[in-house]
């Protein structure tokens, strides 16, 4: 534990824990050819990773700061914590200008709006409850904030909406395929009645 515990305490590895948090969720609940790691703009900006929806492309970005809201969760004194809070809330508005700014691009596909995802229902709790001026600066920049839970929540949805719009699109052939089970299940009870009478008769 003493091992892990000096491995979150990097930043730079902290955050790829992130980013395979982020990416096990996805697996989890998307099939693959709906969403995809690694996504890179024809800038050469790479978000972490992206979802393909019917409106568009819907960015994924998991990178998020931590250091600061563990110094304000820590601290001893009142001041000191009001101090590390306003750190911390002024590096999450530069992660949700960066996300808008990099990932939002509507001439490339994506949709109007990006997710910042953070990976702590802690934190998440602290921005969403604790903080308000972040969701509205947020909404103000179309980044809406997603914890592990909510995000699987988003998926589970957007899931359900794409099974039944590819239900609407192949209707007919799932109609069809039902009729042909119908059919040969015809054909079965009769080739059973031939049976039956055979062993009757007999």
């Amino acid at each position: 534990m003493k091992d892990l515990s000096n491995v979150l305490k990097s930043p730079k590895l902290r955050g790829g824990l992130g980013e395979q948090f982020l990416y096990e969720i996805l697996e989890s609940f998307l099939p693959k050819d709906l969403f995809k790691t690694q996504y890179k703009f024809k800038d050469g900006n790479t978000c972490d990773a992206v979802v393909y929806t019917e409106r568009g492309i819907i960015p994924i970005d998991s990178k998020f700061p931590m250091e600061n809201f563990k110094l304000m969760v820590t601290a001893e004194t009142q001041q000191e914590r009001d101090k590390h809070k306003k750190d911390f809330v002024g590096q999450v508005k530069k992660r949700i200008d960066e996300i808008s700014g990099k990932y939002i691009l509507p001439e490339e596909g994506t949709t109007s709006q990006a997710i910042m995802y953070i990976p702590s229902e802690n934190v998440y709790y602290e921005l969403v409850v604790n903080t308000p001026e972040i969701e509205s600066y947020s909404k103000t920049k179309n980044i809406i904030m997603a914890s592990p839970n909510t995000l699987a929540y988003f998926l589970k949805v957007l899931l359900v909406a794409y099974q039944q719009h590819e239900l609407q699109k192949h209707a007919g052939k799932i109609l069809k395929a039902l009729a042909g089970i119908k059919l040969d299940a015809k054909k079965f009870d009769e080739d059973l009645d031939v049976l039956s009478r055979h062993i009757s008769n007999s």
